[in-house]
């Protein structure tokens, strides 16, 4: 005999259903499946409560974010043609690529008002044109969302007074960020693409796992004490556009 119930929860910055499923012959151990895209389910034994059973489930983000990126995997944004006059994101704010040739020492990428110049010689391949131009600009965005994540992280670990480890920019396809009782940041860096408030939600969250490995109420609050607005600027995350995403 099994009694089952559902509610919703949030795990590493994304909502599930999670069913939970009780069973009088289950003693001690809990069981956990990723059901699909949004539900996952819980084997446990009729009465274990449910707080813990939901600090399991967050002790298993990793392996849980791990197995969806195997049932879903992504493929790279497919709408970008990396040409000139294209339009892409930077802190929110629309840029437009413009390739120029290069001159030396004038090479890379630069942000000039809202023109993303990137110094790029003419390359006959399509395929290999698109690739090389891709990692050149993704590699710029990956020291921009370097430099102003450790502002940001600056910035939130005054207000919080607390101290990280090590930051750490990531390019996951499944999570904005993640901290360790380790006190290390990892941020995506896809985030410097949309409004900077969206990043700061982001690092202050991650930073309150420095005292809350989990989404408790504890946890809530302390978020709230120093960003009011925090659901929503989560739900704002929720909502953004990924195809405006590389």
């Amino acid at each position: 005999m099994h009694f089952s119930e559902s509610r919703q929860i949030e795990v590493a910055g994304n909502q599930f259903t999670l069913n939970i499923i009780r069973s009088i012959r289950r003693k001690r151990s809990l069981a956990l499946r990723v059901d699909s895209k949004t539900t996952l389910s819980v084997y446990a034994p009729v009465r274990y409560a449910i707080k813990r059973i939901e600090n399991f489930v967050q002790e298993q983000a990793s392996w849980i974010m791990s197995k969806f990126s195997e049932l879903h995997p992504q493929s790279g944004n497919s709408t970008y043609q990396f040409k000139s006059g294209e339009t892409f994101y930077f802190k929110g704010e629309q840029v437009f690529l413009n390739l120029i040739p290069p001159t030396p020492p004038d090479l890379g990428v630069k942000l000039v008002d809202n023109q993303l110049n990137v110094m790029f010689p003419e390359i006959t391949d399509e395929i290999i044109r698109k690739k090389v131009l891709y990692q050149q600009i993704v590699q710029w965005y990956c020291l921009e969302a370097l430099k102003l994540t450790r502002e940001r992280l600056q910035f939130w670990s005054e207000q919080l007074n607390l101290t990280y480890k090590k930051l750490t920019i990531s390019n996951t396809k499944t999570r904005w960020g993640s901290c360790n009782t380790s006190g290390d940041i990892r941020i995506n860096w896809r985030l410097i693409m949309m409004p900077v408030s969206l990043l700061d939600y982001v690092v202050a969250h991650e930073l309150c796992h420095l005292v809350h490995m989990n989404h408790s109420k504890k946890f809530w609050s302390l978020l709230n004490s120093v960003m009011p607005d925090y659901k929503e600027r989560r739900k704002a995350l929720r909502q953004f556009n990924k195809e405006l995403l590389i």
